[in-house]
């Protein structure tokens, strides 16, 4: 819980008596408990909050750890507010982990851009995920955030890859979605095969006889 948290940072810090409303970071490194990253920026305050660049990198994020770190009564409420099974906090399984970038496109002026220009990067290795009936043992995926200007509708959601696996049924999805905010828009390529021999019993029994052999579909 919170009581365990730990906080530490290591680091170059560029400074110069030439340019002292500027200062740099490089190569720093944050740990706060078991979540920990770099950091590489660029920021002068000489006259206005300028971010002439930035880069950040998150180390793997645990869901597991993220989820149980959460003290009962935040869980509780985060539960009801949101109208999610509470179970998700305390049964389910995993080792899926979630690594996180992003880097600005261009300065950002704290005083004028109501929103920085930037990319992030969001990628879950394969791993594996249990909880109540659901059973999956690959989960794999990658996404690309990019806000190119200070219109967020302009901003595009891209799904690199979006893999599941269970025991009967895989699926492979991909696209990419715009107009966040006035008009969702979606792109998909939607692939998914199923085992019959590996089908549940309850719905191998629809069917008289033996079932086997692979059921592939396809969508865009």
């Amino acid at each position: 819980h919170f009581d365990d948290l730990r906080f530490a940072l290591v680091g170059d810090l560029r400074w110069s008596q030439k340019k002292p409303y500027n200062i740099g970071l490089q190569n720093f490194d944050f740990r706060l408990s078991y979540l920990a990253g770099t950091v590489n920026t660029d920021i002068d305050f000489t006259n206005q909050l300028i971010i002439n660049s930035l880069d950040v990198k998150l180390q793997p994020i645990s869901i597991y750890k993220t989820l149980h770190l959460l003290p009962d009564e935040m869980a509780e409420a985060i539960a009801e507010e949101h109208q999610i099974p509470l179970s998700i906090f305390t049964e389910l399984e995993t080792d899926a982990t979630v690594s996180i970038s992003a880097r600005l496109l261009k300065p950002f002026n704290a005083a004028v851009d109501g929103l920085p220009c930037l990319q992030a990067d969001i990628t879950v290795p394969e791993s594996y995920l249990r909880w109540e009936n659901l059973d999956l043992n690959k989960l794999k995926a990658s996404l690309t955030l990019l806000i190119p200007d200070q219109n967020l509708d302009n901003a595009v959601l891209t799904i690199n890859y979006f893999d599941l696996s269970g025991p009967a049924t895989s699926l492979q999805y991909k696209g990419k979605v715009t107009h966040l905010l006035t008009d969702p828009t979606f792109e998909a390529d939607i692939s998914t095969q199923t085992s019959l021999d590996r089908l549940p019993p309850i719905l191998k029994r629809l069917f008289q006889g033996s079932v086997s052999g692979t059921l592939t579909a396809n969508a865009r």
